[in-house]
C-alpha cells in the first residue's frame, strides 16, 4: 500500500505518536500540483461530488486576502482569477453575491450569524471602499468544514485507488515470476530427463501464472 504520507510535496506534522501522518488540509490548499493531492485534483474530486462551492468560495476569499489586502498566509499566492486590484469593492460584492446570499449560485454553508454580519458589512456599492476582514471567519468555517467532511473522504478515496494499484502491481509481479519459473523449469526438464511424466510438472506453474496475471487484468 502507498502511503497518503509518502506522496511527493505534502510536509506532515510532528505532534503525533505516529509516523505515519496524513497530510493536513492546508498542504493542499496551497498546493496546486495535479495529482496526486495536489488542490486540482481535490477541486476535481469535489466538482465530481457536485460540492466544489466551499472550496471555490474559499480560494476566491484567499487571493482577495493576498492581492488586496496583502495577507501572504501561504506557500504561494492563490490565484483563480484575475488580478482583484482593480476594484476590491466590486470583486467583494461578486464573491457575496456569488456565495453568502441565500439562494446564491453557489450558497455556502456558514453560520447564519456570520451570513447576515458579511451582508450588513459588506460595501455599500462599487465605489466605496472594500471591507477588510470581510470573510475571514467565513473562511475559517468554511475550511473545518472542508477538513471533516469532504477532505476526509478524498483521502480515503485516494487511499482506496492506491491499494487497489498495489494490489494490481504485485499480483502481476507473482505472475511473471511464476511465468519465469515455468521456463527455467520447462527448459531443465527437457533438458536432463526424458521422462514424460516429469514434463506435466511444467503445466504447473504456467498455470498459476496465468491465474494471477488474468486476475490482476480484470482489475486494471
Amino acid at each position: 500500500m502507498v502511503d497518503i504520507e509518502s506522496a511527493p510535496g505534502l510536509k506532515t506534522g510532528t505532534n503525533t505518536k505516529s509516523s505515519k501522518q496524513k497530510p493536513e488540509i492546508e498542504e493542499i490548499l496551497f498546493n496546486k500540483r495535479l495529482a496526486p493531492l495536489g488542490r486540482s485534483d481535490f477541486e476535481q474530486f469535489l466538482k465530481n461530488e457536485f460540492s466544489e462551492e466551499n472550496l471555490e468560495f474559499w480560494l476566491e476569499a484567499q487571493q482577495f486576502k493576498e492581492e488586496v489586502e496583502g495577507k501572504q498566509t501561504g506557500e504561494s499566492p492563490v490565484v483563480v482569477r484575475d488580478a482583484m486590484s482593480k476594484n476590491p469593492s466590486k470583486i467583494q460584492l461578486e464573491i457575496v453575491d456569488k456565495y453568502v446570499v441565500i439562494g446564491s449560485e453557489k450558497e455556502i454553508n456558514i453560520e447564519g450569524n456570520e451570513r447576515k454580519k458579511i451582508i450588513k458589512n459588506k460595501p455599500e456599492s462599487e465605489v466605496l471602499q472594500y471591507t477588510p476582514n470581510l470573510f475571514d471567519k467565513a473562511q475559517d468555517e468554511i475550511k473545518l468544514l472542508m477538513a471533516r467532511d469532504s477532505f476526509v473522504r478524498y483521502l480515503e478515496k485516494f487511499a482506496k485507488t492506491n491499494i487497489s494499484k498495489e494490489e494490481v502491481d504485485s499480483r502481476f509481479r507473482v505472475g511473471f515470476s511464476w511465468l519465469l519459473f515455468g521456463v527455467i523449469l520447462f527448459v531443465l526438464l527437457f533438458t536432463l530427463t526424458e521422462e514424460k511424466h516429469w514434463r506435466l510438472f511444467c503445466v504447473l506453474p504456467f498455470w498459476i501464472s496465468f491465474a494471477f496475471l488474468s486476475s490482476a487484468s480484470r482489475k486494471v
